[in-house]
């Protein structure tokens, strides 16, 4: 008797903290007495801790009276400093809310917010994959950024970058397209104005089809973006592996016009009335099918008469995905040669004009001729053809693969028209 009440005399226990002051729970120890699955009476023990919470009592029972001793001192710490309000969670959200503190541990990131942009991330993903998984593909396609940029500064500091290393007209003439498409009101610059790294397929997608403008200058335009993407990657600006244009249209399966090519009698009157500056650039496109861009960059030194051969370099040559226009070599015929005979000297350009759309639209009023675009460089294949039935070696001399020669530049004429266009020959001469 004297150890029951010994053991009576402990409880109610009071709980204090060390440290603590004004703050004390209470146990207090319950014994119930029920009937087990044989029917005898058995004794269970309990412990009842108690505490003011927000001006309310809290009570929570335990079986063991040191995990009852714990808790209470748990609660006095946490009313403390002022967290209340978690002890207002039953024991598993206790636990729930421990784990979510410890793991958001020295990120200096509230709860709340962490669970905020979570949920907001997995509406983002709508099930097509884990926030895990969205974070590692984004460390994949960021990974190798060194500085970030904005896409207006990067697009200035790209051009500038190439103004400075300018080697010749062709290089002008590149530039100039770059800043045609990529800076300027409504250019790709100012529709951008974002990190290099945040653009997106989606919204290129819809820029470019937005564009007021031929399928032709869409192209261009998303060819001049694709060079800005691939500076972008080696200046550390872009992810290596990453490619915005991936899933954009590349406006290539577009119905070209029809190929309009002159006859022998409208080139004579071409050049009856062409002036002088501009004769050697019309008869290198009629007789040796140099595009446009190559005949105004093209210089004396790379046309040599003596020998018979047009070198077209690097700089001077186009090169692109469905044009294989690298430095190549084109005979000179004789043609060719009597009506640049006169002109010829050791070096200097051909053309004098960067654009020669004005200068050829007079000529052709003056001669009474309708001109198409690349009317001459589509008729000089057609009639070189012609003249050889050789496709592949008129595709080498004029910078094309065989198969675009086919689709894009030839018209089916006759030998004799052939004959008669690359009869063609100045007043006075021998045809």
């Amino acid at each position: 008797m004297k150890m029951l009440k010994a053991k009576k005399a402990k409880f109610p226990k009071t709980i204090k903290v060390e440290g603590v002051s004004g703050i004390t729970a209470t146990i207090y120890r319950q014994e119930r007495t029920k009937a087990d699955t044989s029917d005898k009476l058995r004794t269970y023990v309990s412990y009842l801790l108690s505490y003011s919470l927000l001006g309310k009592r809290k009570v929570e029972s335990f079986a063991d009276l040191i995990e009852a001793e714990g808790a209470g001192e748990t609660a006095i710490k946490k009313i403390a400093n002022g967290e209340q309000r978690i002890l207002q969670l039953n024991n598993r959200d206790q636990l729930c809310y421990q784990r979510a503190q410890e793991s958001l541990s020295g990120l200096n990131v509230a709860l709340d917010t962490a669970c905020a942009q979570y949920a907001e991330a997995l509406r983002a993903l709508n099930g097509k994959g884990t926030l895990l998984e969205a974070c590692q593909d984004f460390a994949r396609r960021h990974g190798s950024i060194t500085t970030k940029l904005m896409v207006p500064d990067a697009v200035k500091k790209m051009i500038e970058q190439e103004e400075s290393q300018q080697d010749g007209k062709r290089k002008q003439a590149w530039v100039k397209l770059l800043k045609a498409h990529l800076q300027g009101e409504g250019k790709f610059a100012q529709s951008f104005n974002c990190e290099v790294g945040r653009v997106e397929s989606r919204e290129l997608n819809q820029w470019l089809t937005g564009l007021k403008c031929s399928e032709r200058t869409k192209k261009n335009a998303r060819d001049c973006v694709g060079h800005f993407f691939k500076w972008c990657r080696g200046q550390g600006y872009l992810s290596k592996d990453a490619d915005p244009l991936a899933n954009v249209s590349d406006f290539r399966k577009r119905r070209r016009g029809a190929i309009h090519i002159l006859t022998s009698d409208e080139l004579r009157k071409l050049l009856k009335h062409v002036e002088a500056d501009l004769l050697p650039y019309i008869a290198l496109r009629a007789f040796a099918g140099l595009r446009d861009s190559e005949a105004t960059a093209i210089d004396y030194r790379h046309i040599d008469l003596k020998e018979g051969w047009i070198e077209i370099t690097e700089e001077v040559a186009k090169a692109s995905d469905d044009d294989d226009g690298t430095r190549r070599l084109i005979p000179i015929r004789d043609c060719l040669k009597t009506w640049l005979a006169p002109y010829a000297k050791s070096s200097g350009r051909v053309c004098p004009f960067d654009n020669t759309s004005k200068q050829i639209a007079a000529l052709c009023e003056k001669a009474g001729v309708e001109w198409k675009r690349n009317c001459l460089r589509h008729s000089y294949i057609s009639y070189a053809i012609a003249e050889s039935n050789d496709i592949p070696t008129v595709a080498i001399h004029s910078g094309n693969s065989p198969a675009v020669i086919r689709k894009h530049y030839l018209r089916v004429v006759k030998p004799a028209q052939a004959k008669a266009w690359f009869g063609v020959l100045p007043t006075g001469a021998a045809e």
